[in-house]
């Protein structure tokens, strides 16, 4: 897996090793994490008017806060 810093102090950008044998390509998500888009604690400033949100997808709806979200060591 390739780790690489970001802009944000909290968030790492996680590539990781892609697999290939006769069925196709495949990889290991089990410990995907996501980050809210709208998370207070990082505050992050998009260029969106107040008034207008991002179409999320069921899953990126779902996406826990920061200080909620599993921490894995």
């Amino acid at each position: 897996m390739k780790f690489t810093p970001s802009q944000l102090a909290v968030l790492v950008v996680v590539d990781p090793d892609v697999h290939e044998d006769g069925r196709g390509f495949f990889m290991e998500a089990s410990h995907e994490r996501t980050l809210r888009w709208d998370d207070e604690d990082v505050a992050f400033e998009w260029p969106l008017p107040e008034s207008e949100h991002p179409l999320l997808s069921a899953k990126g709806a779902a996406v826990a806060s920061l200080k909620d979200a599993d921490v894995h060591a």
